[in-house]
């Protein structure tokens, strides 16, 4: 189980989250005044699969381009999920695969590429 809080860096900056839910195979963290939230959640489906998955939410406010003044809010999130087989991957197999979407994602021309819906 993790710590009751964690920490994400946005924008080179440290965002502490704290534990507000940790039942049934899930873990969810927020940090309130920041509008971020951490879900992280472990099951196994009927097929003996583990899926294991990090969700980042986060919400704003932002400007309205059609009328001056106004905000309204808005919110996004990015998704990772694992989905592996009860047997027959190591856990290092595991952290390999992981790492090596970590490294793709690390460099900024793909990540350009992907959040403009290129596939």
């Amino acid at each position: 189980m993790f710590d009751n809080t964690i920490t994400l860096t946005l924008n080179a900056v440290a965002k502490t989250l704290t534990r507000v839910d940790g039942t049934g195979g899930r873990g969810v963290f927020r940090n309130i005044s920041e509008g971020l939230r951490v879900t992280l959640t472990q099951s196994e489906t009927k097929a003996r699969r583990q899926i294991t998955g990090v969700r980042l939410d986060h919400e704003k406010l932002a400007a309205d381009p059609l009328v001056s003044g106004v905000s309204r809010p808005v919110s996004g999130s990015i998704k990772l999920i694992a989905d592996y087989p009860s047997l027959g991957y190591t856990l290092v197999e595991r952290e390999d695969h992981l790492q090596a979407v970590a490294d793709w994602l690390a460099i900024q021309a793909n990540r350009d590429k992907l959040l403009n819906g290129e596939v």
